[in-house]
Formats: structure tokens, C-alpha cells, sequence
């Protein structure tokens, strides 16, 4: 469906490929005038639809490891675009930052929205898929000085923020063995509140890379010994393997 969007385009426009080609090739036989127009200026919105094309497939709670954008299309296409014929950066030249650009308008509001509206923080796999889309964001939208991009710190203010809001929400309820020897569904309840915990603090441990190892500190300093540690004192007082097993999921 997605690849026919484009079916009744005519040849020269109906593939990113080509239309870079087009712009690349109109650029070093009149790169004055290129420059004098700012057509650079208007390339990243030529090449947006093509793009945000090829994402419509692409989840950032699904991606397989590091390096994302390097396995798409678009990405591969757009990489050199800008430098000279010996594949390095020209000087001054705007289209160097093009594939920033791209990552900026177009990939991170698809993560800004996978975020907000999709992301389950007790899955794993969409945890450690979305820490690693956003590590790879940074590469771009940090500079060499450490300065984040406004509408990256927007982002991962959003991650903390829900990483947060969950983290206030779990409640682990502990009763005394005593209790728990009468009431089995009881003590079921605590080790399996206790479980999604675990699994809390282990998903927000994944954001090192990406969230301030303070605010991971700050987080996990409220989990452990408020849900963690009450269970695990009375786990262990009368089942020391259990609560091994619990400490080590």
C-alpha cells in the first residue's frame, strides 16, 4: 500500500533517490546560483514526504538494536548529500546538516508520540527500543559542546516524566507471613506487585545512556526500599530461596 503512493508520479519524481540525484547534480552545475536561491534552505522539506514515506512502517518501540536510521533507505540516500566529490563536509555548506535536520523534523516527532501515546514502560523490549532510538537521536541533535537541541530536551523531559509517573504509581502491599499463611492469594498478590517493580526498576535503568544517572538515582532511591525491600524482608524471614529468586528476576 505504502509503495504505491507514488505509482502515478511521474519517473523522475516517484523516488527519493531520484530527486536527490536531480538536486545534487542541479547543484554542481550552478552551485551559485543553488547558493544564491537558499535552495538548501528548502531541501528538507522537499525530501520530508519522501521520508516520513518510508516511517509510516517504522515503530521506534520495535527497533532491532543500535543503528536504526543507518538500515533505512532514506537515511543512505541522504548521508552524502552536501559533500564533495571526495565524501567530505564543504565548509559553510547548510546541506551538511541535512540528515540532522531530517532526524529532528521528522524521526523525533514519531518518537514524541510513541512516547506519549504508545510506550508501555513494563515492556522491555519497547523500553530498551526506545533508549536506544533516542540515544541514536542524540548523535545528531547534540553538539560538541554538550548543548542539546530544545525539541530533544522537550523529549526526554517526556521520558522522564513518564518513567516518573509510573514510578509514583507502584504500590507494592505488604502483610506479615503470619497473615499470609491464611490468606495465599495474599502473599501471590505481593510477590507479583513485587515482580512489575522489579521490572520497573530494571526498565528505567535502561535510559543510562539517555536520562541523567541522578534522576535514574532519584527514581530507583524511591522503588527499592519503598516496593523492594519491605516484601523481601518478609519473604526472606520465611522463604530465603524465594526471596533470592524475587531479588533476582
Amino acid at each position: 500500500m505504502v509503495q504505491n503512493v507514488f505509482a502515478d508520479a511521474d519517473e523522475q519524481f516517484s523516488k527519493l533517490a531520484t530527486v536527490a540525484e536531480h538536486m545534487i547534480s542541479f547543484k554542481r552545475k550552478f552551485k551559485k546560483l543553488y547558493v544564491d536561491a537558499y535552495v538548501g534552505m528548502s531541501v528538507p522539506a522537499l525530501f520530508g514526504p519522501y521520508v516520513r514515506l518510508e516511517l509510516l512502517t517504522w515503530s521506534p518501540l520495535a527497533c532491532c538494536g543500535e543503528g536504526c536510521f543507518e538500515e533505512m533507505q532514506w537515511y543512505n540516500t541522504l548521508f552524502n548529500y552536501g559533500m564533495d566529490k571526495g565524501g567530505d563536509d564543504v565548509e559553510g555548506d547548510v546541506d551538511v546538516n541535512l540528515v540532522p535536520q531530517m532526524v529532528e523534523n521528522v524521526v523525533l516527532p514519531i518518537v514524541s508520540h510513541a512516547v506519549n501515546r504508545a510506550w508501555d514502560t513494563r515492556s522491555s523490549m519497547q523500553s530498551k527500543s526506545l533508549a536506544d532510538v533516542t540515544a541514536e537521536l542524540m548523535m545528531y541533535l547534540v553538539d560538541d559542546n554538550d548543548n542539546q537541541k530544545e525539541s530533544l530536551k522537550e523529549l526526554i523531559d517526556e521520558i522522564i516524566a513518564t518513567l516518573r509517573e509510573e514510578q509514583r504509581a507502584m504500590t507494592v502491599r505488604s502483610w506479615p507471613h503470619a497473615f499470609t499463611i491464611h490468606a495465599k492469594n495474599a502473599e501471590d498478590l505481593a510477590k507479583e506487585t513485587v515482580g512489575r517493580a522489579v521490572k520497573l526498576i530494571s526498565n528505567i535503568s535502561i535510559w543510562h545512556r539517555v536520562i541523567p544517572l541522578q534522576t535514574i538515582e532519584d527514581m530507583l532511591g524511591d522503588l527499592i526500599p519503598r516496593c523492594i525491600m519491605p516484601t523481601l524482608h518478609i519473604l526472606s524471614s520465611a522463604n530465603t530461596e524465594e526471596a533470592l529468586s524475587l531479588m533476582l528476576r
